[in-house]
């Protein structure tokens, strides 16, 4: 996402200032450690893949406009 005024750079280095603390996390706890809201309790490893799952969607969108805008497929 572009914001007026912030240099690419910077979302960028935030981005994976972002992503350090994310691993730290993760690397701290164990993937059967479940969350702390009362209602929904996944586990680590539920919101691991679910974080996958996200990226790939997005990206699977971005493929998609980059394939609209100019015109080339990806490797299938």
């Amino acid at each position: 996402m572009m914001v007026d005024g912030v240099p690419l750079a910077r979302l960028l280095d935030e981005f994976e200032a972002q992503c350090t603390q994310s691993n730290e996390i993760i690397a701290a706890h164990s993937l059967d450690d479940v969350g702390k809201d009362p209602e929904f309790r996944p586990t680590l490893r539920w919101m691991v893949i679910h974080m996958v799952e996200e990226t790939a969607r997005h990206v699977g969108h971005l493929d998609a406009m980059r394939e609209l805008l100019d015109g080339q497929k990806g490797y299938y």
